[in-house]
């Protein structure tokens, strides 16, 4: 580390550590803060060039001490630099008693850091990308880094609010939710690769289990909806597939539908062992509970005697008039021709089948 000789040929340290009184690094953020303060949070330029130099200095301090940051660690001088112009703007609306600070609303928080990077991230890369690019670092990535501190720093410490409410679950849920869809927009338009989403699922492994939570109760609450209907296991004749596709039951098109849906929330959790975890505690659950429902007890099982019944019934009208078939008086003489005399299926069961039919 270098140093100079004081009085008394005593050595006094450089770079970081005591230097006239006060750290280098004091001294240059004190400096630093002056400038700012002068430039009214910017809107005065005449003293860009002092902005400019003294954030180059202070980007040279952190360097020697620091080396190349990792994520998620930040630059002093660009912390110091968005400060006046977003952080303190966002601590009063997001981080104190503001109406703005909600639980529910995640998503305001992360407009507005949006808003902001849209519309001041090119004067802020002319301020910081030559003293940057020295040291081989991209401004537009070096700052969002800076400003996702602040709002990692907000969800992490929501956490402990959202699971002492009664809400936890859906406010979890939400929260995961609009943080990976901030993600993808960041990513897609500036092209920064860091995860705010990863991030907060790490700072707490219950974040997870209690999403986990939420939506294996929702999905099973959806799950019943579908297998309990009346329909549930008759074959939806009115389904429009690919050409010689097997046409679904009900239920089966909807379990369908809900497990594409719980693909898409699967991957807004990101890491892979969340992923793996969600996979076996929700869709597997899902599916094993769909494939008891019609195997058990097939012989006992009404709603799977019935899909079967249905099946049988479909499959044998190919080219078949089915008209004379539409009136309750013939129906009995078309029972007659199944072994099983078609007993779980109704009238009204059989003619709707045979009208849908006519109607393809």
């Amino acid at each position: 580390m270098e140093s100079t000789q004081g009085e008394n040929n005593e050595t006094v340290p450089k770079n970081g550590d005591i230097y006239n009184g006060s750290t280098e690094r004091d001294q240059l953020e004190s400096e630093f803060k002056q400038v700012l303060h002068s430039s009214n949070g910017l809107k005065d330029k005449s003293n860009l060039n002092e902005i400019i130099s003294t954030f180059d200095k202070l980007i040279k301090l952190q360097y020697e001490i620091d080396g190349i940051l990792e994520y998620p660690n930040t630059w002093w001088a660009i912390d110091l630099l968005l400060y006046p112009v977003f952080t303190s703007k966002f601590e009063y609306h997001f981080i104190s008693h503001s109406q703005t600070n909600k639980l529910s609303k995640p998503e305001w928080p992360l407009e507005f850091t949006e808003s902001f990077l849209e519309e001041n991230i090119s004067f802020l890369q002319f301020i910081v990308d030559d003293s940057l690019s020295k040291f081989d670092l991209i401004g537009a990535f070096e700052i969002i880094t800076s400003l996702l501190a602040s709002l990692r720093s907000k969800f992490i410490n929501s956490i402990e609010n959202i699971n002492n409410s009664q809400k936890q679950g859906r406010l979890l849920s939400h929260l995961i939710h609009e943080l990976n869809n901030f993600d993808l927009r960041i990513s897609n338009k500036y092209k920064y690769n860091h995860s705010l989403t990863s991030d907060i699922l790490l700072s707490n492994d219950s974040i997870v289990q209690n999403i986990i939570k939420f939506e294996l109760d929702m999905s099973l609450n959806r799950f019943h909806e579908i297998t309990n209907a009346n329909e549930a296991y008759q074959i939806d004749v009115d389904y429009k597939g690919e050409p010689g596709s097997v046409r679904p039951s009900y239920s089966s098109y909807g379990i369908s539908k809900l497990i594409t849906i719980l693909n898409g929330k699967v991957k807004e959790l990101k890491l892979v062992k969340y992923q793996l975890k969600y996979l076996s505690k929700i869709q597997m659950h899902i599916l094993e509970t769909y494939y008891e429902s019609i195997q058990e007890s097939n012989d006992d099982n009404i709603k799977y005697i019935k899909l079967v019944q249905a099946i049988d019934l479909l499959d044998s009208l190919k080219d078949v008039d089915v008209s004379k078939y539409r009136d309750d008086g013939n129906i009995g003489d078309f029972r007659g021709e199944y072994d099983h005399k078609l007993n779980q299926l109704t009238n009204y069961d059989i003619k709707s089948l045979l009208i849908r039919l006519q109607n393809i």
